[in-house]
């Protein structure tokens, strides 16, 4: 008898621990477009999703797996309507303590309100549209916003990089969300810029807005023609060890340098004292190396007009150091296209450096990056639920001090409930490298 009662009181407590940990209820809301079998929405829901499911499966094989979770998977459309309606019913239902999703801006910037409403965080893996997540207590986005990401390459370019003057040259609309930002952070750090042009994607006549760019430099700077001067010159400039350049390639090729570049910020005074020739260029196909500019920035509408851009850019003859937004991190363009440019710094909120991922083999290389997204966003979430952070409050809560969190594609740390780290990557020889995470 005592030992039906003990098996009584076991089974009880038994379906009280199942019952518990089936509270764990996340929802997902995604573009999964049922109905329209090629849509490229499509494509990209059921990318996310893949990697959602493949990281439940890792977190049910690990070992970690205290809590245990259920998928509540429901379709947008990308349908603003929709979306809300999906919102109230997973908010509705209390065992639901969070929603992943949705994934574009357009389909949450009238709907951040329900997250309040119904105090459950939704959590974006890619939404960048700015103040989504910053007036919304319950909205995160994982995602760096493009305000973020125009003031981090322009603080890591003062902070780290020593740069003080820019050029921008912008997309008239999607670029413009960078750029008001990175212009405004220049001005925050003391610095300077010197010239910007917008153009549009429809038509964008690159030559034209870069010859306006150089235009504004060559009317600030002065120059030492390195295609027209006599060895005397050259003896003068290497015993004042000019030596940013290797001297003998600026005369082979025939290059114009400023003469803030060679001898910094006197440098008027100390080619006065040396009796050397500064000029003013006025041939606009000169190659040229500022003095008083140190980078052009140029956040692009699409990783399409990376070649036409470059090959603008050489054809200028402006030798200068590019600073460019997540758009530019596409290896083959950059390589094919290397020759054009000098150097080129980027922020980007997608780097992998193991592609040791099982997963990774099952999907083209240019989907791996919405495979991340869902993969490391799930994981973002269930690594706080395994710590306790197992009811709507305790998530919000966990959510908005979540710092230094490291993903497979990118550095997780909140401020105003979205991320504020990207990648920074240069272009060398060895192509695309990551030189650290930066956080605004």
């Amino acid at each position: 008898m005592k030992t039906i009662i003990l098996l009584i009181l076991f089974l009880i407590a038994a379906s009280g621990i199942e019952s518990a940990r089936a509270q764990n209820k996340i929802g997902v809301l995604l573009p999964l477009m049922k109905n329209s079998p090629e849509n490229e929405d499509r494509k990209t829901g059921e990318l996310i999703l893949k990697g959602i499911k493949d990281e439940i499966t890792d977190y049910k094989s690990s070992g970690l797996s205290n809590q245990n979770i259920e998928l509540i998977i429901e379709d947008t459309k990308r349908d603003n309507n929709v979306t809300l309606e999906l919102i109230n019913k997973l908010g509705s239902d209390k065992d639901v303590i969070a929603i992943f999703g949705p994934i574009y801006s357009s389909e949450l910037v009238n709907n951040t309100g329900a997250a309040e409403f119904h105090k459950i965080p939704i959590i974006t893996p890619t939404a960048t549209s700015n103040e989504l997540a910053k007036n919304n207590p319950y909205v995160f986005q994982l995602n760096p916003v493009y305000d973020t990401r125009g003031r981090l390459i322009a603080k890591y370019s003062i902070k780290e990089l020593g740069m003080t003057n820019f050029i921008v040259l912008s997309e008239s609309s999607y670029g413009k969300l960078y750029a008001d930002s990175f212009i405004d952070e220049v001005s925050n750090n003391k610095g300077s810029i010197k010239g910007q042009e917008y153009y549009n994607k429809e038509n964008p006549d690159f030559g034209t807005h870069i010859e306006n760019l150089k235009a504004q430099i060559l009317a600030e700077d002065e120059f030492i023609d390195f295609g027209n001067i006599d060895k005397a010159g050259l003896d003068k400039i290497r015993k004042r060890q000019a030596a940013f350049y290797n001297i003998d390639s600026l005369v082979q090729h025939s290059i114009a340098v400023s003469i803030y570049k060679l001898f910094g910020k006197n440098g008027k005074t100390v080619v006065d004292s040396l009796k050397l020739n500064a000029l003013k260029i006025t041939d606009k196909a000169k190659k040229i190396i500022p003095g008083k500019v140190d980078a052009i920035y140029m956040p692009i509408s699409g990783s399409d007009e990376i070649a036409s851009l470059l090959t603008e850019i050489e054809l200028s003859g402006l030798i200068l150091t590019l600073l460019g937004t997540s758009d530019w991190n596409n290896e083959k363009a950059l390589d094919e296209n290397k020759a054009k440019f000098k150097s080129l710094y980027i922020e980007s909120d997608f780097y992998l450096s193991d592609l040791s991922n099982e997963y990774l083999s099952e999907i083209n290389e240019e989907d791996y990056k919405n495979f991340y997204f869902g993969y490391d966003g799930m994981k973002t979430i269930l690594d706080l639920i395994s710590k306790g952070m197992n009811t709507r409050e305790k998530l919000n809560e966990s959510l908005e001090t979540l710092s230094n969190y490291k993903t497979n594609h990118n550095l997780i740390s909140i401020k105003n409930r979205s991320n504020a780290s990207l990648n920074i990557l240069k272009f060398t020889d060895s192509g695309l490298v990551k030189i650290t995470d930066y956080v605004y």
